[in-house]
């Protein structure tokens, strides 16, 4: 089926009070690693900020919202993102869905453990020294790391660099093959990834 039709058939399509989009509707997890969403909890995966809760939204968290997706929760981490596991011990390990007694990978493992379950089509990843490479290949999944620099990561996670502002950190995501009414094709993740380009970075 094509694209539009595969959308107006998917169950999780509710497009009430959300922005027209490419994922109008379609359900979003964010990594709990330095991307802030107004009034949830950021704990980086650390004890230390178990009680944080973001005063903002992040811009890249703005511009998945101008997507259309559903953002409805944050994904396990590792604390501060130090390690290719997900072990944190403010949440417990997170377990690869292909076999429990192994890991899914780090440091975005809770990311790709929950896209490898089904539980949606995409998520949130990021990626500074494997951080998406790593658990994708783990759990069998696309992993998109965009070049450094390509999707902003402000207000935080960001540093000065030869005369311009640079991100430290590359934002993409993880994405499979679900069915016909909610087609992801690998081109899609380079569709998400181009509404997240800023203009500040683009050239």
């Amino acid at each position: 089926c094509s694209d539009a039709e595969a959308l107006r058939r998917s169950p999780w399509r509710d497009s009430d009070g959300l922005p027209e989009g490419p994922f109008t509707g379609v359900p979003f997890l964010l990594k709990d690693l330095g991307v802030l969403w107004k009034g949830a909890v950021s704990s980086i995966g650390s004890v230390m900020f178990r009680d944080f809760v973001a005063p903002f939204n992040s811009t890249l968290t703005n511009r998945y919202l101008e997507s259309g997706v559903v953002i409805f929760g944050k994904t396990n981490s590792p604390e501060f993102g130090s390690l290719p596991v997900t072990e944190p011990r403010l949440f417990g390990p997170t377990r690869n869905p292909w076999n429990t007694d192994h890991t899914p990978g780090g440091s975005s493992g809770g990311a790709s453990a929950a896209v490898a379950a089904g539980i949606l089509p995409m998520v949130n990843a990021s990626d500074g020294g494997g951080s998406i490479r790593i658990p994708a290949s783990c759990t069998g999944l696309v992993g998109l790391k965009p070049t450094r620099g390509r999707t902003r990561l402000a207000p935080w996670l960001v540093k000065r660099g030869q005369g311009r502002r640079s991100t430290m950190w590359s934002a993409g995501l993880f994405a499979t093959q679900p069915p016909c009414w909610m087609r992801q094709r690998v081109k899609s993740p380079a569709i998400r990834t181009r509404r997240l380009i800023s203009r500040e970075n683009s050239g």
